[in-house]
């Protein structure tokens, strides 16, 4: 599971890599708040298959402002860390278990089971998110309810319970999900799951009067109405007292909710005495087929109006209240079944997609009511199996900081996303999808497992369950580029046998200690790389890695989200584990033993907990980055929030100290590294989202000289090109042949950065003739046209005053970079990973007729 900011260019921020025998088949947020909402503000999709973080919303900053000590760039940013602190993910699987996705301790907590088998969607009752416009608008305050509705296997729709306090206790043993209720049974496995909250929610916390929709197995879709127990009973003359009447129970299964003592108080006031009433019946035609119409997806809109989607490639209207059909629209001429279905805000318009490739798109037209198809869009070459609502308020990465507040035209983009079979997630402008075609938003993860050891050239890449080393040869032609060849280079693989997929790892830089961890715990070995065997008549020359486990005292062993060995001392290793502490291990290599193992001893020399100290946002997330200086000297830690405490410095030698905290920046942080070698002192450069970076001088605790004269913040004094990539830099490399010189780049792009030489207004791209520069040129006249109404100039003309300056020139030769780094004096690796070749391992796509074909 990978959480994307939208407003911080589609980057990951945090990930949770899971287990193997357990996929994520649904998800959905429960936000946790208790706040007052705003016109202003936008709801939270309940979208299932896909997890957005959206960045300030569902929250005023007046309702959220605690004591702490953390300090933030804006106050918008204050506002995002905090809201997106109290948010928490919820997933389930079909191997009938539910689960929160905790992302700081990149693991599955509080897994319980079902009761009812494989647990097919999710969706959270939560009012607060799916206030429409004119709810939103009172001046009623709204609380979470915190409650989660499954669709299982056996036919029942289970509602559970999230208990915070339970959340935050750090004993993972203690379930913060309980199961309060029990629908009636349908007969079939619930398919999807669609909500309404109650009409006058606005003026009552109550949830009494909601609407629950089930899409089941059989062809139907049932309606379920949270209604009064008393007055049921009034009318039926009998009490109820079975769990499976849908009536809202404690975890001690014998008293409403209202009087249990576990419950939060939140969700007394909002569920107590109401009871869960079958209501309608629709029944979906099969057209004259034996199997039933699977109904996939719904979507419930707060006029009563049902839209479904079903096995047959129908999206179909109804009448909630009545049951009747209103409309229909074939999604694909093949019949392919349409998988999810998602509204706008307004509700004016539906997005629908399957296993078809193409994404429709379905309107309303306001004095009839009549909706008619008037768009689709072919994005994806495989089937699109999610979509989600999201909204930008910044496209440059500042995360809706203070520079895109200050524009005149700042605004909420609502966008729309569809993910599909083919890894890709594509955006499109929900307001005039006709003219604006769809752009790839998220296609490969920001941080790739991948660790060179430079002195004996070795590359290593970490899989889900193994660890696979690769020999680079040396380079003794004239050719400047020479692609490696995976099947000879190959070294073997270090395989992990847990039920967990590998989390972080790292290798030395001489090649003879790996370190590896995933959420069960870490593991250490010692490398050894012995020659081949004889194949056939030729004796292969190339050698196979020879690992061995080493012991790691009780106190160490702890699952980390990053490693990091000392270049100055091999032996010496940084492991940010997922609970918080930092651990430094030191690893000796004794004399002669009667075994492998005992030749190394491991220690833990010290643990670091100052990171822990900060404020409410600051440990939101486990730390993502680790750098140590080449001298060996100092730390660099860093974690994804928008607050101070998101970079630490920390000194190694001569004692463990932690030195500084880096101030907050006005866009968050990207990537860092330790720029220079052992002999001069090191300088920490820190790149953000939004293009910038920063150099600092941790010596004298402040920015270096060079950022110094560049001034604060240093936005306008970049390139205009650096903020057009369409992607944030997700890596720094340094030529050691070049001390004054660095690489900044991402996964389409990266740029030469000389700090001996000026700034120039323009980056010059290579090649020039690239398409992506053609765009840049555009988006430059057009901006310098808006500004000085001037006449529109030719990008070679803004540039021309520049022709003698090549800093900062964009080099946009490569596509689908994972990792760059170098690994020699003016020898670099560069890793990518073509698209066509992931287009083939995929299965056959649904087969559609061309046009002339």
């Amino acid at each position: 599971v990978e959480l994307v900011s939208v407003n911080e260019r589609w980057k990951c921020i945090a990930s949770v890599e899971g287990m193997k025998q357990r996929n994520v088949d649904a998800m959905t947020w429960v936000c946790g708040q208790s706040c007052r909402t705003t016109k202003e503000q936008f709801p939270k999709s309940n979208n299932a298959a896909t997890a957005m973080l959206i960045d300030g919303e569902n929250s005023d900053y007046e309702d959220t402002k605690e004591n702490t000590t953390t300090t933030y760039f804006c106050q918008n940013h204050e506002q995002v860390d905090k809201v997106h602190s109290k948010r928490r993910l919820f997933g389930a699987s079909r191997d009938g278990t539910l689960f929160e996705i905790d992302f700081k301790t990149k693991k599955h907590t509080s897994v319980i089971g079902s009761g009812g088998g494989a647990v097919f969607c999710l969706s959270s009752l939560c009012p607060y998110c799916q206030l429409s416009s004119s709810q939103s608008s009172s001046s009623s305050s709204h609380e979470c309810c915190q409650l989660i509705a499954a669709g299982c296997e056996d036919g029942s729709v289970r509602i559970f319970s999230s208990s915070q306090a339970a959340a935050s206790t750090t004993n993972n043993t203690t379930q913060s999900l309980e199961l309060i209720s029990t629908l009636p049974s349908v007969g079939s496995a619930v398919l999807s799951i669609a909500w309404m909250p109650p009409p006058n929610h606005s003026k009552s916390n109550s949830l009494e009067g909601s609407v629950l929709y089930a899409g089941v197995g059989d062809g139907t879709i049932r309606k379920f109405v949270l209604t009064s127990r008393q007055i049921k009973d009034k009318l039926t003359g009998t009490v109820s007292h079975a769990i499976s009447t849908g009536l809202l129970l404690t975890n001690s299964g014998n008293d409403a909710i209202g009087g249990g003592n576990n419950a939060t108080s939140n969700s007394n006031s909002i569920i107590s005495g109401l009871q869960w009433k079958a209501s309608t019946r629709i029944t979906v035609e099969s057209q004259g087929r034996r199997v039933a119409t699977k109904i996939w997806t719904l979507c419930a809109l707060k006029d009563g109006t049902v839209i479904s989607g079903d096995s047959m490639g129908n999206i179909q209207f109804w009448d909630g209240n009545n049951g009747t059909l209103l409309q229909s629209f074939q999604h694909n001429p093949n019949h392919a079944d349409v998988l999810d279905i998602i509204s706008n805000f307004e509700q004016n318009k539906v997005m629908a997609s399957g296993i078809d490739s193409r994404v429709v798109c379905i309107e309303s037209s306001s004095p009839s009511k009549k909706w008619i198809l008037s768009n689709q869009q072919r994005s994806h070459t495989h089937d699109v199996n999610s979509l989600a609502m999201v909204y930008m308020t910044d496209p440059s990465g500042c995360a809706d900081g203070t520079l895109m507040a200050s524009k005149k035209n700042n605004s909420c983009t609502e966008l729309l996303c569809s993910g599909g079979l083919d890894t890709k997630v594509c955006s499109y402008f929900v307001s005039n999808m006709r003219k604006y075609r769809p752009k790839i938003a998220y296609k490969y993860p920001s941080n790739a497992h991948i660790v060179l050891a430079k002195q004996p050239r070795i590359m290593t890449i970490m899989r889900s369950d193994k660890i696979d080393f690769f020999q680079i040869a040396d380079n003794k032609s004239s050719i400047s580029n020479v692609a490696l060849d995976e099947e000879k280079a190959y070294l073997g693989s270090v395989n992990i046998s847990s039920k967990y997929n590998l989390v972080s790892f790292d290798l030395n830089d001489d090649g003879t200690l790996l370190a590896v961890s995933h959420a069960g715990g870490m593991l250490l070995f010692s490398l050894e790389f012995v020659q081949d065997g004889e194949d056939g008549d030729e004796v292969q020359s190339r050698k196979i890695v020879k690992p061995t486990k080493l012991d790691i005292p009780s106190t160490a062993n702890m699952s980390s989200s990053s490693f990091k060995f000392s270049r100055a001392d091999g032996g010496l290793l940084v492991c940010a584990t997922t609970s918080g502490p930092i651990n430094v291990l030191k690893i000796t290599k004794g004399g002669e033993q009667d075994t492998e193992t005992a030749a190394y001893s491991v220690s833990l020399e010290h643990t670091f907990s100052e990171n822990m100290m900060q404020g409410n946002g600051a440990n939101s997330f486990s730390v993502s980055h680790l750098d140590i200086s080449p001298d060996g000297r100092w730390l660099a830690t860093a974690r994804n929030t928008l607050g101070k405490g998101s970079v630490n410095i920390f000194t190694l030698s001569p004692g463990y100290k932690h030195w500084w905290t880096l101030p907050c920046t006005e866009a968050p942080l990207s990537c860092m590294k330790w720029l220079g070698d052992a002999t001069v002192d090191s300088a920490l450069a820190v790149a953000l989202n939004n293009g910038v970076f920063y150099l600092f001088d941790t010596e004298q605790r402040c920015l270096s000289d060079w950022s110094q004269d560049l001034g604060f913040p240093a936005d306008p004094h970049f390139p205009e090109e650096l903020k057009k990539c369409k992607d944030c830099p997700d890596r720094l490399a340094f030529n050691p042949a070049t001390p004054s010189k660095f690489l900044m780049g991402g996964q389409s792009w990266f740029c030469l950065i000389d700090l001996d030489a000026p700034i120039p207004t323009n980056s010059r791209p290579y090649p020039p003739d690239h398409f992506t520069a053609k765009n840049w040129g555009k988006h430059i006249v057009r901006d310098k046209h808006n500004n000085s109404q001037s006449k529109k100039r030719k990008l070679d003309d803004l540039v021309k005053h520049n022709t003698d300056n090549h800093n900062f020139t964009i080099c946009l030769r490569y596509s689908g970079m994972i990792f760059l780094d170098f690994l020699n004096d003016n020898e670099m690796i560069v890793v990518e990973q073509p698209w066509l070749e992931i287009v083939n391992t995929l299965p056959d796509a649904l087969e559609r007729h061309r046009y002339g074909s």
